[in-house]
């Protein structure tokens, strides 16, 4: 079959104007807005000269979670409540409670520190500056990070969190937990615990079951495990209440240790979520 050449025009042009017609549109991804995200800003020098990360959601202008990383293994407390939210730019006071771990800071007291945060979100980068006081001593410096969409229910994603001081007895570097699993269709499967460092010799995990619920932002959990201890630890079965924040891929909350449904602790966790993919809360 010949085609002549002015056919073949005519038909690249009813094929521009189908997909520029919609129909076979192509939808550019949705700008990004500030008012409503997942935001990770950087604190360059907040405590001995150690970065300081702030993760903060936004919903509707105002930051409804907060929380902080960095310095040490811990997980920091925020009050963004003294925050504003206006034209891409989040300026006001920002509290924030450096909390100590096993080593740092060397004393084990927590840290009060306050800044007055100057920062404003482009497409997805974050720039500004931070200025107030470490415990007693007068810090400043830039503020730098990135935006990312805002968090729905989850429906799939890795989890990888670890659960600080979860065990019970034994030498204190012994009793963190690295609980791994991955969520399809809001349930769990391949769920494993181990011990942080991965040696199998100190005490043996298996997860026997996971409830999960999800809501935006938001992951509880119930997790039962059985471990078995060639250590101090105590083994036995083991109940893992989790409440816990997402803010982007950070996965961070309080865990609630039982044994033999006896409550012994709360301690926390923290961790990460990779390829995930979200519902739009109703």
């Amino acid at each position: 079959m010949i085609v002549s050449r002015s056919f073949g025009f005519s038909l690249v042009l009813s094929l521009l104007a189908l997909m520029l017609g919609g129909g076979m549109a192509f939808s550019a991804p949705a700008a990004l807005e500030p008012a409503n995200a997942s935001w990770a800003v950087v604190l360059d020098k907040v405590v001995e000269d150690k970065p300081v990360t702030i993760y903060l959601a936004t919903a509707g202008g105002k930051v409804t979670q907060a929380a902080g990383t960095g310095y040490n293994a811990a997980l920091h407390t925020v009050d963004a409540s003294g925050l504003k939210l206006e034209a891409g730019a989040l300026k006001g006071t920002l509290k924030v409670t450096i909390e100590p771990d096993s080593y740092l800071p060397k004393d084990k007291k927590p840290i009060s520190c306050e800044f007055q945060l100057d920062v404003a979100a482009t497409a997805d980068e974050v720039k500004g500056t931070y200025k107030g006081k470490t415990g007693d001593k007068e810090t400043s410096g830039t503020a730098t990070g990135k935006i990312t969409a805002p968090v729905g229910i989850l429906t799939q994603g890795a989890v990888d969190v670890i659960l600080w001081n979860a065990l019970v007895d034994g030498a204190p570097f012994l009793r963190d937990a690295q609980v791994t699993f991955s969520v399809d269709g809001g349930k769990a499967k391949d769920a494993k615990i181990n011990w942080r460092k991965k040696d199998r010799f100190h005490w043996l995990g298996k997860i026997d079951s996971i409830e999960l619920k999800f809501e935006a932002g938001v992951m509880t959990a119930t997790i039962k495990a059985t471990i078995t201890s060639t250590s101090g630890v105590v083994g036995g079965q083991y109940t893992f209440a989790i409440d816990a924040k997402i803010i982007g891929d950070l996965v961070c909350g309080t865990n609630k240790v039982m044994i033999d449904d006896k409550e012994r602790k709360v301690s926390y966790l923290m961790g990460s979520i990779k390829g995930a993919s979200y519902q739009a809360a109703k």
